[in-house]
C-alpha cells in the first residue's frame, strides 16, 4: 500500500544534524506484506517511482525491506536456473 509520510519541506532550513530522521522520510514509501507476489511487489514501487519497500509480517511488523536490486538478483537467478534446465533437457 502507498502510506503518506512527513513532508521534507520542513528540513529545507534546518541544519541536517538538527532534523529529526522521521522528517527524512519521503513523502510516500510502498509497503508489501511477507506473501505478497512479486507483481504486487512491482506495482507498488512503480506507484510511488520507489527503489526499496518495506515488508511487514502479518502482524504488521517490520519483516525487512526488498529493494529493485534484490528483485533484480532474484529474477537474475531464476533465469539461470530455467536456462540451466532448458539445456540439461536438451542434452
Amino acid at each position: 500500500t502507498v502510506t503518506p509520510t512527513r513532508s521534507t519541506s520542513r528540513t529545507a532550513t534546518r541544519s541536517p544534524s538538527d532534523c529529526p530522521v522521521g522528517d527524512l522520510l519521503p513523502t510516500a514509501h510502498a509497503t508489501v506484506s511477507t506473501d505478497s507476489s512479486v507483481t504486487r511487489l512491482c506495482t507498488e514501487l512503480r506507484a510511488v517511482d520507489a527503489r526499496h519497500a518495506v515488508v511487514v509480517d502479518g502482524d504488521g511488523g517490520l519483516a525487512g525491506v526488498v529493494s529493485l536490486d534484490d528483485l533484480l538478483v532474484a529474477l537474475v537467478r531464476r533465469h539461470e536456473a530455467v536456462a540451466s534446465g532448458a539445456e540439461r533437457r536438451a542434452d
